[in-house]
């Protein structure tokens, strides 16, 4: 087992690489169907509308409520951990639970839009969109859900400093 060392910059650096793959790809799921039903590539299916109606909006206000709930519960467990390397893998885990749960209603409603042929489940999708825009992983965030000391502020504001360890196993 060999150990390999991240830095700062390098834990940032991964998340935003992350965030803004996941928000691109909810960009462009909704960007094609929506195309695909206005060039009525799509016909509308007025049964699947009758479901989807409910299902869609239902489905998003749950996963944005726990998106919420889960990231603050996992953040919290992060922030009581003694390392500064457990903390930040702490919160790398809660930010992609967050960001999974907020792109599920974006995907969703892109998916309804394919399904039904109505353009109505944009609003739900563009809401999803703008809540996970707004969620993006910030250092100086970091700092503050993460409750960091001097020391650790210092080493994670340092982008070459080693901020985290893991093991890897070898491909022998």
């Amino acid at each position: 087992m060999e150990k390999r060392k991240l830095s700062s910059g390098s834990y940032f650096r991964t998340l935003m690489i992350l965030f803004g793959a996941m928000l691109v790809s909810q960009v462009a799921m909704a960007g094609v169907f929506v195309y695909l039903t206005i060039s009525q590539e799509i016909a509308e299916d007025p049964e699947m509308m009758s479901v989807m109606v409910y299902v869609v909006p239902v489905m998003a206000c749950s996963m944005i409520g726990l998106s919420f709930v889960i990231f603050s519960k996992m953040v919290n467990a992060a922030a009581d951990k003694s390392s500064l390397s457990d903390k930040l893998r702490g919160f790398q885990t809660a930010m992609i639970m967050r960001m999974a749960l907020l792109e599920g209603p974006a995907i969703l409603a892109a998916t309804a839009i394919f399904l039904t042929g109505s353009i109505y489940f944009l609003v739900v999708n563009a809401v999803s969109v703008l809540m996970f825009a707004m969620m993006i992983p910030r250092k100086e965030k970091v700092i503050e859900l993460l409750r960091l000391t001097s020391p650790e502020i210092n080493l994670v504001n340092d982008p070459d400093a080693t901020v985290m360890e893991y093991e890897v196993s070898d491909a022998d």
